[in-house]
């Protein structure tokens, strides 16, 4: 089902991520709410990276703030619902008629690499531990993780 019909019927991850974000939300003090990231946003992402996120609030919200000070707001927003709308080729074919082809790749580059590139070029590293690049090299870790014993045997 899609959602631009008035016979929009939401299935079962839809009504669970609405009644998240609305509890999320509640939970905000009024001020902080204004601009915080939205489950479809986070679905987005997640979508678009082929990896789930389960990060920190306080780290989901800087790196939203982050992006849409990089993307825009309306660009954010727009792709969310792009990407609500759309799977597989249809989604590649429904991101490039919507001129998000450039969105897309700075918010996937942003979750893999921790790091978001604002329109003057200056770099804001957001994650460090957490970006997805370690969670997509299962053969790696992070600068000064230790995977299990490998630091204490001998080289």
């Amino acid at each position: 089902m899609t959602a631009d019909g008035p016979n929009f019927v939401p299935d079962r991850r839809q009504v669970l991520a609405l009644f998240a974000a609305a509890a999320g939300v509640a939970l905000l003090p009024p001020a902080a709410a204004v601009g915080a990231p939205t489950a479809d946003f986070l679905a987005a992402s997640n979508t678009l990276n082929g990896l789930p996120s389960d990060l920190d609030p306080a780290i989901l919200d800087r790196m939203f703030r982050a992006l849409r000070e990089a993307v825009g707001t309306e660009p954010l927003r727009h792709l969310a619902a792009v990407v609500a709308r759309h799977d597989g080729d249809a989604l590649d074919a429904a991101i490039a008629a919507a001129g998000l082809d450039q969105a897309v790749n700075t918010v996937v580059a942003a979750w893999y690499s921790g790091t978001v590139t604002a329109p003057d070029g200056t770099r804001r590293a957001i994650l460090r531990d957490d970006a997805l690049v370690w969670t997509a090299l299962d053969f790696t870790k992070p600068p000064a993780q230790c995977a299990g014993t490998s630091w204490a045997d001998k080289p």
